[in-house]
């Protein structure tokens, strides 16, 4: 598979849904910029969304065959039936919504590209920087929706679902991080 998930930094992971990894694009190393009401160069458009070009919880990740989305965050997000998070904990939970771009060409050599991600792709910061990676695979039955994880999308494919991560009480999330594989490709701003 060409994406890893990262390794859980103290941080007990429960996986509901799963947003995509595939080839959600670095830039090319070209340094053209868009003119004002002009449509971006593909690699300004495809470039990672960190720093200032982070995006906020509702805005879209365009990579060139891929797009996620952070629709929701709950802090804490409610437990289900039989869930509850260790004492001193809480669950932080958050919705993501990938696509494949229609038309996509995926074939036996690059299936594995455009296989559904898993919550080690995603991490978040604190308002102090501490990273804490959200690792692990537990709970298949809640929430849902749940996204079904590590299967290969069709090109036009939407799938969409909840991450839930137990989380130290006290800490804040400020950065939700999405780093398929190696390539850190988006951070979204949890305002509020």
């Amino acid at each position: 598979m060409k994406f890893l998930s990262k390794a859980a930094a103290g941080v007990v992971a429960v996986v509901m849904v799963a947003g995509c990894g595939g080839n959600q694009g670095t830039p090319d190393g070209s340094s053209a910029a868009a003119g004002k009401g002009t449509q971006p160069a593909a690699s300004e458009r495809f470039a990672p969304n960190t720093g200032t070009r982070s995006l906020k919880v509702g805005q879209t990740r365009e990579g060139p065959d891929i797009t996620t989305t952070v629709q929701q965050v709950r802090v804490p997000y409610p437990p289900g039936r039989y869930r509850t998070p260790e004492k001193g904990n809480k669950f932080f939970g958050f919705k993501v919504r990938t696509c494949v771009r229609p038309g996509v060409k995926i074939t036996a050599a690059n299936r594995d590209e455009y296989r559904a991600s898993s919550a080690g792709d995603f991490s978040f910061r604190d308002a102090r920087g501490n990273d804490y990676g959200s690792g692990g695979n537990s709970w298949i039955d809640w929430p849902a929706p749940r996204y079904p994880e590590d299967r290969t999308m069709a090109a036009g494919e939407c799938v969409m679902g909840w991450f839930a991560v137990e989380i130290p009480s006290k800490v804040t999330p400020t950065v939700l991080e999405f780093s398929p594989g190696e390539d850190h490709v988006a951070d979204w701003r949890l305002e509020g």
